[in-house]
């Protein structure tokens, strides 16, 4: 039964693909990349190189790396570190309840996505970057405050809850979206490919260091550097 209730889970990821591929496949190039410079587009590995040192795109490309990789860092540790806080936050508690926990934790995550798509033309993708950020560093800045006090574990929960709706809530989208607007067609697969390998080196520093250290630091001091990477991510 567990088996195949995983394997029907999977299964299921599959649909929204299958929603968005025919819209896919009849959409139509942008006038800007109908007009795209082929000769100037990157080919091998040593024009991407060139690309990182160019003095047109290396600030940019550095911001666009940085933040991918800082939302990953915190994103991917906290995401697959949740049950552990979890157990903390509760202490014992039965499967069923532990189960309902993490199932409204990573509920969270429905909303936040679309109130990003909501917000996401209003405030532009850079500018709901760096609020999602901000309210990312808020959260978990008044978590590390919060957590070794006296405080209600359904309160504890509850902050918890918004932090990781402050996960899903911009970054999410703009870290993707930014690299694919601020390059010139030419280069910008390489640009965003480069962009997105640092985001893959934030997601396993974020994985591997934050189960490593957290018995030695606390958890209170997780929080508290998440809010620092963060706030990072906005400079």
């Amino acid at each position: 039964y567990e088996e195949m209730a995983i394997h029907l889970v999977i299964g299921l990821g599959a649909l929204p693909l299958l929603l968005v591929l025919p819209m896919a496949l009849r959409q139509e190039d942008s006038a800007v990349f109908q007009k795209r410079d082929e000769s100037a587009a990157v080919t091998n590995v040593c024009d991407s190189l060139g690309v990182m040192i160019d003095p047109r795109y290396r600030v940019k490309l550095f911001g666009t790396a940085m933040s991918w990789c800082l939302f990953n860092f915190v994103s991917y540790g906290i995401s697959l570190y949740s049950p552990f806080i979890l157990a903390d936050i509760f202490e014992q508690d039965s499967f069923r309840a532990e189960m309902v926990q993490n199932m409204i934790c990573c509920a969270v995550c429905i909303p936040a996505c679309v109130l990003t798509i909501l917000l996401i033309k209003p405030l532009e993708p850079r500018t709901l970057q760096m609020v999602g950020f901000a309210f990312m560093a808020f959260i978990y800045a008044l978590l590390a405050l919060m957590w070794g006090y006296n405080v209600s574990r359904s309160l504890l929960f509850v902050v918890f809850i918004t932090a990781r709706f402050s996960i899903w809530f911009g970054p999410v989208a703009t870290v993707f979206l930014l690299p694919s607007e601020i390059f010139p067609t030419a280069i910008r697969t390489s640009c965003v490919g480069i962009s997105a390998a640092f985001g893959k080196v934030g997601a396993i520093m974020g994985v591997f260091l934050i189960p490593v250290f957290e018995p030695a630091i606390g958890i209170s001091a997780v929080f508290a550097i998440s809010a620092g990477v963060a706030l990072l991510a906005i400079a």
